[in-house]
This record gives structure tokens, C-alpha cells and sequence, in this order.
């Protein structure tokens, strides 16, 4: 076979190669049509989308799915929600505050309650629950605050005093709590700074107490705070108890308060609320 050699002294021709190239060329600028143009517009291919949408939608294998417009309470280092009659629980369990006494070691908790749940409150270290019939509450009992129970922690149990009564509105302070009920007000837990009502100082453990009300108040829901308890009346009124440091219910200089008008002065003075504690 004879091999002939370019003699010329041109490169050889690459018109052969041009349909190649003009190819390449229609590629390159498809793929910037479908990748590089809508970087710069804002738009996302088909592709793209779907895989965000199904990665946003996914939950993590262990992890609650906290659903939006859920009851929410937060205590000190736990959260709880509530979603029809499930209850789910979040962060520290050192004192049952996730509802398990049995493993303080978890990090989150899911229960059920008889009722679907329409308030959820926290104090501290416990929280308590109600669906209107009956209260539900869990966690650090040391000062009774949890329910009429000797126990220093509770699994979710039910307070006895409030079985088969219509609950309309709970409220948890730091160490103790609260419930209205069929127009009563009960309190338990801490009375150290009267909280529970009387307008003096009780014993730190205390039981289920009825607050005695003014008459003609009629009560329609509750808000605790770290010592004080405030309540609206159905009228519009609001009345608060517990401690008055700083003024934070009237502006009299007694340090404790029963049920008082918000901003109204008592006429008491330090010297009355002293003699009321001898």
C-alpha cells in the first residue's frame, strides 16, 4: 500500500469537522439556557424544585414534627405542644418535666390524654394540661405544685380534685398553679410568697386551696407569673394576688396581696401586712 505525503504547504482542510463543531456549539448554549440563565432570573428547573420540596417535607428519623398552630408552654429548659389529645414534650427531664419519670435521660416525650387538649401550661419545672373536663399535670412535685401527690415527681396524672369538673382556664407560676373552675379559683404548690391566694405567707408545700374571691367577682380565665396570679373578670376587670414586690399588682407597699384590684390601692401599708403575719 502506498502512503502519499502533503507536499502542501497548507494545513490540511478541517471543513470535514465543522458539522462536529457547530453541534458542540448548540449544546453548550441549551445547557446555559437551562442551567446558567436562571441563576441570574431567579428560576428553578423542574428538577431542582422537587428535590427542595421533598427535603423540606421530610422529617429527620427521631425528631418530633412540631405542627403549626399547636398549643405551646415553655418552662426552664423543657417546651411542651399539644396537638388534639397528644401531647409531646422537648429538652431537660431531670425532674419528669417531659412527662417519663421512669428515664430522666431523654431529650423528648410523646403521651396522649383522655380529651383533646385546649390549654397547656408550664411552670418551672412541670406543666399541666387540660381538654375542659378534668386537669392532667407531670413533672417536679416537690412542693406539690404537680397535684395533691407525696410523690417529688409525676408521670402525667390526673389532679383528683378536678375529676368530672369543667376546667375553663389553668395557669402555672414558677412553683405552683392554678385552675378555674365552674367560677371558682383553686391554687397549690409554693405559698412561700403567698401565692396561693390568702394574701399572706404559707408553708412551702401546700395542697389544693379554694381562693376566696371579693363578692360579685366572677372569674373568667387566669395568667400566672413567676409569685403572682392576675384574672379577668366577665366583666373586664382584672384582679391580681401573690407577691406585690416593686408594685407589680398595686402600688400600696405590702409585699403580698389576696385578690386585688390591678392598680387600685388597698390602703395597706407595711405595718398591716406585718401584723397580718404575726
Amino acid at each position: 500500500m502506498n502512503f502519499k505525503k502533503n507536499t502542501s504547504n497548507t494545513l490540511p482542510s478541517n471543513t470535514s469537522k465543522m458539522p462536529y463543531i457547530i453541534g458542540a456549539i448548540v449544546v453548550v448554549i441549551v445547557l446555559a439556557a437551562l442551567f446558567i440563565i436562571p441563576l441570574f432570573t431567579g428560576e428553578k428547573s423542574d428538577a431542582t424544585e422537587s428535590t427542595t420540596s421533598s427535603e423540606n417535607t421530610s422529617d429527620k428519623k427521631g425528631t418530633p414534627s412540631i405542627v403549626t398552630g399547636a398549643l405551646t408552654a415553655a418552662g426552664d429548659g423543657f417546651v411542651c405542644y399539644a396537638d388534639g389529645n397528644e401531647v409531646t414534650c422537648l429538652g431537660q427531664n431531670t425532674r419528669a418535666q417531659l412527662g417519663d419519670y421512669s428515664n430522666q435521660n431523654i431529650h423528648s416525650n410523646s403521651f396522649n390524654l383522655a380529651g383533646d387538649v385546649v390549654s397547656l401550661v408550664a411552670g418551672k419545672d412541670f406543666a399541666c394540661a387540660t381538654s375542659g373536663q378534668g386537669l392532667t399535670c407531670w413533672g417536679d412535685n416537690r412542693w406539690k405544685q404537680a397535684g395533691d401527690s407525696d410523690d417529688v415527681m409525676l408521670d402525667p396524672t390526673e389532679v383528683p380534685t378536678f375529676k368530672n369538673k369543667t376546667v375553663s382556664s389553668i395557669s402555672a407560676g414558677e412553683n405552683f398553679a392554678c385552675a378555674l373552675a365552674e367560677e371558682e379559683i383553686y391554687c397549690w404548690g409554693a405559698d412561700n410568697a403567698a401565692q396561693l391566694g390568702s394574701g399572706v405567707q404559707g408553708s412551702d408545700v401546700n395542697g389544693i386551696k379554694r381562693v376566696s374571691l371579693p363578692e360579685g367577682v366572677k372569674p373568667v380565665r387566669l395568667i400566672s407569673s413567676g409569685f403572682s396570679t392576675f384574672f379577668e373578670t366577665d366583666k373586664g376587670e382584672w384582679y391580681g394576688f401573690g407577691a406585690n414586690q416593686e408594685g407589680r399588682i398595686s402600688s400600696d407597699a405590702v409585699p403580698y396581696l389576696p385578690p386585688t384590684p390591678v392598680g387600685q390601692s388597698t390602703g395597706q401599708s407595711m405595718t398591716d401586712d406585718a401584723h397580718a403575719n404575726e
